[in-house]
């Protein structure tokens, strides 16, 4: 079948010896759009810890994104990726290379990525963003009536973030930049 027990992943070709990512990935995202769907098989969170857990290359914006974005749709709360610290840091990483994947204003219609790159890459990062983030720049000045909420999700372990931005530094890559 698609599902492989031994690997708690989906793989186009059964008894395969490394875990399929984008296979995996995709298998999920499917059953995140039709959960009545899957009725045999593990509960999918037990297949999204392995993939977590798997041999994915998070320096690859293909890859990276999907992870991120199954994480994030199949476990809002983060929960299997704070149970995971060996995953974590692949995740920072991975969410570094999605935020450096990111288009640049002054390529215009010149994109290095393809269309469907940076779409995968837009979803990644609107998922990684917290919704109660202040939106205006004022109310996150000095003295501010209540404290400015984190730009990423608050749900993602701060080891499961880039560096900067789990010690609250600073957003995008500076002056000039795209």
């Amino acid at each position: 079948g698609f599902f492989d027990q031994r690997t708690d992943s989906f793989a186009i070709t059964p008894g395969a010896p490394r875990l399929s990512v984008t296979t995996s990935a995709f298998a999920l995202l499917a059953l995140d759009a039709d959960p009545w769907a899957w009725t045999d098989g593990p509960a999918p969170v037990t297949v999204l810890s392995a993939l977590l857990a798997a041999e994915w290359r998070a320096n690859d914006p293909f890859q990276a994104a999907l992870v991120v974005v199954s994480e994030r749709m199949l476990d809002p709360a983060a929960a299997a990726l704070a149970s995971s610290p060996a995953s974590q840091a692949k995740f920072a990483l991975a969410v570094e290379t999605i935020l450096a994947a990111r288009p640049r204003r002054r390529a215009g219609r010149n994109q290095r990525e393809s269309a469907y790159m940076r779409y995968w890459t837009a979803r990644a990062s609107t998922l990684l963003l917290n919704p109660d983030a202040a939106v205006n720049v004022e109310e996150c000045r000095p003295g501010a009536e209540a404290p400015c909420q984190p730009s990423l999700h608050p749900s993602i372990p701060a080891a499961a973030l880039p560096a900067a931005k789990a010690a609250g530094g600073g957003e995008g890559g500076g002056e000039g930049e795209g």
